[in-house]
């Protein structure tokens, strides 16, 4: 019986430990993309607005 209880507890924290991971993952790929979003809007609103002229920035 301790056994079977030792062993769902590690599983379940296993479990946890690999959605956290995951959930970890999606933030950092999240993060990336939304900051090349907002670097590229950034790059585009210091332009003039007045000439239709934009330049595409790539961003790191």
């Amino acid at each position: 019986m301790l056994t079977y209880k030792s062993s769902f507890l590690t599983l379940k924290i296993s479990l946890f430990y690999s959605q956290l991971k995951l959930l970890f993952l999606q933030i950092l790929i999240y993060d990336y993309f939304i900051r090349r979003y907002y670097g590229l809007t950034y790059h585009l609103s210091i332009c003039d607005p007045k000439s239709k002229n934009f330049t595409y920035e790539r961003i790191h």
